[in-house]
């Protein structure tokens, strides 16, 4: 029986990409961290003066908005590039074609990963100061209550970390669904990198990133908004991660019905086109 090497391939391949896009890179993973907290900062700066900057877990709010938005278009762009990126070893090798297009989006989910624990360690230092503040202690004693009120609480806790990651599964599988129809499409139509860039330069501003969609629901912006099912995303993420409220259960089970049925088509639609896409490199 033929040894199916596909995993192994597969981690080849993550491997050889995660190191190339940082070789020769002075900072290395740094840089990994590097573009959503810097974006994070000129965010929370820009609007510190504004009401939204005054309330309560802005700043954690914003953060873990910018990980998941990052996390959206790193994995369209990764995985839209995923055949392009590779073409010099599809040209030469053999291998079932969609392992490229997997392995260009786990370089962002290992992006994401990061990134969130960057983000765990910004709400520590968060909760830790403001509780210190709020009960004149020190921020390694509101730190260690904290640590103690989560373990109490634990079993509640798995029930919200499960959510976060059903809604985050939720996402990938938009990202590879997506995936698999734009690297297909991407190799005759060169210009979706820049229409893509120009639009998750718009998505990032129509998304509740530095806003909610309850501040804003009230104008006729806030009535397109209200559609849009990533900020619906962000605000469920939010909702169970910071506040430990399961939000938008509905709403999280259509789009997960909406990205399963995605990645069917994308997969599909990509075994079909892939036969000949290696005429256009």
């Amino acid at each position: 029986m033929k040894k199916d090497n596909t995993k192994d391939l597969l981690f080849e391949l993550v491997r050889t990409s995660f190191k190339l896009r940082y070789n020769n890179s002075v900072l290395g993973l740094v840089w990994v961290i590097l573009k959503p907290f810097l974006m994070f900062l000129i965010q929370f700066f820009v609007w510190s003066t504004i009401a939204q900057a005054n309330s309560n877990y802005f700043p954690v709010k914003l953060l873990l908005g910018i990980v998941i938005f990052t996390f959206l278009n790193e994995g369209i762009i990764f995985g839209m590039n995923g055949l392009l990126d590779k073409a010099g070893i599809i040209l030469k090798v053999n291998f079932k074609r969609h392992i490229a297009v997997i392995a260009s989006t786990i370089m962002a989910v290992i992006n994401f990963c990061i990134n969130m624990v960057l983000f765990v360690i910004v709400f520590l230092i968060y909760i830790a100061t403001g509780l210190a503040q709020e009960k004149g202690i020190t921020a390694i004693a509101s730190l260690s209550q904290q640590f103690s009120e989560f373990f109490t609480h634990f079993d509640t806790h798995i029930v919200e970390i499960g959510y976060f990651i059903f809604i985050i599964s939720i996402l990938y599988m938009f990202i590879l669904g997506a995936s698999f129809v734009l690297s297909i499409l991407i190799v005759r139509l060169r210009d979706l990198q820049h229409i893509f860039e120009l639009f998750f330069s718009i998505l990032f501003w129509a998304t509740p990133i530095f806003y909610t969609l309850k501040q804003v629901e009230n104008s006729s912006f806030g009535q397109i908004i209200k559609y849009n099912p990533f900020g619906i995303l962000i605000e469920s993420a939010r909702g169970t991660l910071i506040f430990n409220q399961i939000m938008n259960i509905p709403e999280m089970f259509i789009m997960l019905i909406v990205s399963v049925l995605l990645l069917i088509f994308g997969y599909r639609y990509f075994k079909i086109k892939v036969k000949r896409v290696a005429e256009y490199f």
